[in-house]
C-alpha cells in the first residue's frame, strides 16, 4: 500500500519536531554561531530538515524494512529538491509505502542524535544542560553537518554485503549515553536505529 502524502504533512511534520526539540530542553539552534528559532530550523526550507531527511534515508536503509518493490534508500516519503531557497533545498513530500508516524520516528531518531551532539560539542551532561535558564538552551548544529558527512553518509552504507555494513554501521548518541559521558569511541554502533519511547 502507498500513502500520498498532503502538502500539510510537512508543517505536521516540523510542528512534531519541533515539539520533540523542546521535550529535549532546547529553545533554538544555531548556525554560524547566530541562534535560529526551531521553526525556521525545521522550516521545509530550512537548514536542519534536510540534513534529518538524509540521515533517515539511511536508517530506513539500515533497518531492512521491506518497501516492496522500491528501495529503501528510495521509499522515505520525505526528500528534498535544490532550489533558490536560502539554503539552496527544501524537503517535499512523495508518495511512499511508508506510513507518516513510521517516517516521523525515524526522523525524531534522527533529530535526538543532532542535538545530543550539539550538547556534547558544548561539554554539557543532560543534569547540566537543564540548569541552564533558557535563553542558553541553544545547541550548533554543526556538530551534526560533520557527522552526516563523515559518518552516516558514507558509500559503503550502501553495500548489501553484512559485513561492509557492519564495519561501516553509523555510531548513535542519545540522552542515555550522553549522561554517561560518552566519547566518539564509546557511541553505540550496532544500535544505530533506536525509536525514542513515548513522551
Amino acid at each position: 500500500m502507498d500513502y500520498a502524502y498532503a502538502p500539510s504533512s510537512l508543517d505536521r511534520l516540523s510542528q512534531l519536531l519541533e515539539r520533540s526539540v523542546h521535550s529535549h530542553g532546547v529553545a533554538a539552534i544555531s548556525v554560524q554561531e547566530q541562534p535560529m528559532p526551531l521553526h525556521f530550523a525545521l522550516d521545509a526550507a530550512g537548514p536542519l530538515l534536510p540534513a534529518l531527511v538524509m540521515h533517515a534515508q539511511v536508517l530506513l536503509h539500515l533497518s531492512g524494512i521491506k518497501t516492496g518493490n522500491v528501495p529503501a534508500a528510495q521509499a522515505f516519503p520525505f526528500t528534498f529538491v535544490q532550489n533558490d531557497s536560502p539554503y539552496g533545498s527544501e524537503v517535499v513530500a512523495k508518495i511512499s509505502p511508508l506510513a507518516f508516524t513510521l517516517a516521523y520516528q525515524f526522523m525524531d531518531t534522527c533529530l535526538e542524535h543532532a542535538v545530543c551532539l550539539g550538547k556534547q560539542h558544548l561539554g554539557y551532561s543532560p543534569e547540566e544542560w537543564n540548569q541552564l535558564p533558557e535563553m542558553q538552551r541553544v545547541v550548533p548544529i554543526e556538530p551534526y553537518f560533520a557527522n552526516l558527512m563523515n559518518d552516516i553518509l558514507r558509500p559503503e552504507l550502501e553495500s548489501s554485503l553484512p559485513e561492509e555494513l557492519l564495519a561501516a554501521w553509523p555510531a548513535s548518541l542519545d540522552h542515555k549515553l550522553l549522561s554517561k559521558g560518552a566519547s566518539d569511541e564509546q557511541l553505540e554502533r550496532p544500535q544505530a536505529i533506536k525509536f525514542p519511547s513515548a513522551r
